[in-house]
């Protein structure tokens, strides 16, 4: 597999799909795909961690994940980059294929 073979170690990649999609635009693929209204509701940081807290996540994965979230909100997430499929060696799937690949996961 692409990330297995020898000259990846200690790398970074930045892996996008084709599209760089808003989490608006994320929340209408999942509402259209899955047939069920889902919305971003814009939740603030704070919010957010206690959420997660409360649902039990452990407090290093909520900061991460409240890292990739605020990278996002500063619009810092709105280039594409070709290196998923460089290692891939085929186009990435959209979004929207994703979500209805795993549509049972989401029901």
């Amino acid at each position: 597999m692409a990330l297995t073979e020898d000259g990846h170690r200690n790398k970074g990649y930045s892996l996008t799909g084709k599209d760089a999609l808003d989490y608006y635009q994320v929340a209408e693929i999942y509402s259209r795909v899955l047939d069920k209204e889902i919305k971003y509701t814009k939740p603030s940081i704070f919010r957010f961690f206690y959420r997660m807290h409360k649902r039990g996540m452990k407090t290093g994965y909520i900061l991460i994940m409240i890292a990739f979230y605020t990278t996002a909100r500063l619009g810092l997430a709105k280039k594409t980059t070709s290196k998923l499929e460089e290692l891939l060696d085929r186009e990435p799937i959209s979004v929207e294929q994703y979500v209805s690949d795993y549509k049972g996961c989401w029901m």
